[in-house]
């Protein structure tokens, strides 16, 4: 059997070998996967290990998240954060509060969460905040915008993580539905922008990591 035709078999090696995640984290996957329709938005073990992983080497003291869904992976990202440093994350949905509450309260990183429930393109521009990171996991057609609107206050060094770039391999294909056109022009632009160097993991539906090279 070759190695392509191992892949399953190599991801669950890699999941099984990575760090666990704490006894919220499971709980909050786990009710995440039992109570909402689209569960596959959350982050997961392994993608959020390493959003852990990320936070720790950078040691962020302002950390910006547009995209809350269930606070999974707000959670993992303030784990590397600094004393009084915390996670602002943004989204407009009020369905996952009550899953938040109930659960993902529990966790000893919540009191460094700040969350608006607010659209991204009206909450950002009232933001004055310098970023440490950055993570992007909302509407695909908007990566374009939300970019733009967060370059210039990132700091030199500092890390944009966007999720879900390669949309199931259809920013592949020649006709591309309007997020994955908006997604690999994103993509492109990131290689492009000679400010940042960027690379895009294989991980899951694709993740793109950008250092703010000044």
């Amino acid at each position: 059997m070759n190695f392509i035709n191992q892949i399953s078999e190599i991801l669950a090696y890699c999941d099984k070998n990575t760090s666990p995640q704490d006894e919220v984290l499971y709980e909050l996957e786990r009710q995440t996967h039992l109570t909402t329709l689209s569960p596959q938005m959350i982050s997961g073990h392994y993608q959020g290990r390493l959003l852990s992983v990320i936070s720790r080497l950078i040691k962020p003291t302002n950390i910006l998240e547009i995209g809350t869904f269930t606070c999974y992976s707000a959670l993992c990202l303030a784990e590397g954060l600094e004393v009084n440093g915390n996670v602002h994350t943004i989204d407009p949905c009020r369905d996952y509060d009550e899953l938040i509450m109930n659960v993902a309260s529990k966790s000893p990183y919540f009191s460094n969460i700040i969350r608006y429930k607010d659209p991204a393109e009206e909450i950002l521009p009232q933001m004055e905040n310098v970023w440490d990171l950055v993570f992007v996991d909302a509407v695909k057609q908007d990566y374009p915008l939300y970019f733009s609107m967060v370059k210039n206050k990132v700091r030199a060094g500092g890390v944009v993580i966007a999720d879900n770039v390669l949309l199931y391999a259809e920013v592949l294909k020649e006709n591309k539905n309007a997020s994955a056109q908006a997604l690999d022009s994103y993509n492109q632009s990131r290689v492009a922008d000679r400010d940042w160097t960027t690379i895009i993991l294989p991980i899951r539906d694709g993740l793109s990591i950008s250092v703010k090279n000044k």
